[in-house]
Parts: C-alpha cells; sequence; structure tokens
C-alpha cells in the first residue's frame, strides 16, 4: 500500500509538472506572436507612412489657367440666358480643376502648406492630398471624398483616408480636420463625416457642381448687371 500512495503522488506532481511547462510555453508563444505583430506594424509604418507628394501634382507646380469666370464666357455658345443672367456647364478634368483652383487662390497659396497639396478625380470620386508632418517625418492625407456644390456651397463627404500609403480610420482624419475648422479663418466646417465650405463669390456663383466619370461637372451663373 505504501508503494500505491508513493506511485500515485509521483503521477500527480508530473501532471502538474508538465500542465506548468506547457503554461509556460504556451505564454512564450503568445509573447513571441505579440512581439512579431509590433514589428509587422512598426514595418508597415515605416514603409508606408514617410512619403511626399509628387512634385508634379502640387499646385505650386500646376500651370496656372483660366478661371471659372473666363472659362464661362469662353463656352457662352452653349450658355443660357435667364433674369439670373447667364448661366453654363463646364466640364473640367484633374489638371484644369488644379488650374482653376491655383487662379482662384491666387496669392493665398503662397507661403502655405496648401501650395503643395494635389486635387485628383477618379469615378465619381474626389481625390485630395494635403502635406502633413509628424515630427520629422514628412507625410500626406490622402482623402477620398464624394460631394457637390449648391449655391455657392461646396459639401464633401469622407469616405476614405489614407496617411502615405497606409489606410486610416476616418474618424482621426475628421478629428484633425475639425481642430483645423475651428481656427480662425479656417473657412470651412466639419460635422460628422461631411464637410461645409462656402465659396467666396467674386463676379459669379456656381449654383452646382458634381464629380462624374472623373470630370468635375460645374454649373456657373454670371450676373449680366
Amino acid at each position: 500500500r505504501p508503494l500505491v500512495v508513493a506511485i500515485s503522488l509521483d503521477l500527480g506532481y508530473n501532471k502538474n509538472t508538465t500542465f506548468h511547462v506547457l503554461e509556460e510555453q504556451m505564454f512564450k508563444w503568445m509573447r513571441r506572436l505579440i512581439g512579431m505583430v509590433i514589428v509587422l506594424f512598426m514595418l508597415l509604418v515605416i514603409l508606408l507612412v514617410p512619403g511626399s507628394i509628387p512634385e508634379g501634382e502640387q499646385l505650386r507646380n500646376v500651370q496656372a489657367g483660366s478661371s471659372l469666370i473666363e472659362l464661362a464666357q469662353n463656352a457662352v455658345s452653349n450658355a443660357s440666358v435667364s433674369t439670373e443672367g447667364l448661366s453654363t456647364e463646364l466640364s473640367l478634368n484633374s489638371v484644369q480643376l488644379s488650374q482653376v483652383v491655383k487662379t482662384s487662390a491666387g496669392s493665398a497659396l503662397d507661403n502655405s502648406d496648401y501650395q503643395k497639396m494635389a486635387l485628383g478625380m477618379d469615378g465619381n470620386d474626389l481625390h485630395v492630398k494635403v502635406p502633413v508632418s509628424l515630427g520629422p517625418v514628412d507625410s500626406y492625407l490622402d482623402l477620398t471624398m464624394t460631394g457637390q456644390v449648391e449655391n455657392n456651397v461646396m459639401k464633401l463627404t469622407v469616405t476614405g483616408a489614407k496617411l502615405g500609403k497606409m489606410p486610416i480610420p476616418k474618424f482621426l482624419v475628421l478629428n484633425y480636420l475639425k481642430d483645423k475648422s475651428n481656427q480662425n479663418g479656417s473657412g470651412f466646417t466639419v460635422n460628422g463625416d461631411q464637410i461645409t465650405l462656402e465659396i467666396p463669390q467674386a463676379g459669379y456663383s456656381i449654383s452646382k457642381a458634381r464629380v462624374e466619370n472623373g470630370n468635375a461637372k460645374v454649373t456657373v451663373s454670371i450676373s449680366l448687371f
């Protein structure tokens, strides 16, 4: 009987020992797995986040073109006339849109980070790239938006966002833009995932605008009086 007791105690000891060994091995593998995930994430950040907007796309390097009112006047043959004035719809590609924005902004872009931003269109989406600095690291926000303009008020909805080439949650960008909108003279407001911007009038008004098939369809109205 003492031998049986001894054997039972020995088996119990071996079971406990085996359990503790397995537990330690499991924790080691979990620590290794967590470490690998952290390392992979850091590598992705290092590879995808740093970057800059291509020089050729930046507004400062886009050749200034005609203003909206000049384009509308040139398209007078397709215009309609009403008591509100002359109205015509323009179709602008990405380069023409960038030229119009640069011409309309004028000296406001000088010595500003916004001169390094870029605009583009794809399908029914508007793409806006804005330079940002993360400490010593230069990068840029790449925003995908849908939107329209009605009566000189532009409403944009953010549908996707990237920091450099790395996708990031939209709310991070919207919070960043909301902080910017609270600064004096920002000219836009953020409510939820929508950005609202009132377009200043300069001898004309934009009654409607939308992005369609890679082009901006802009209806411009010019007062005749």
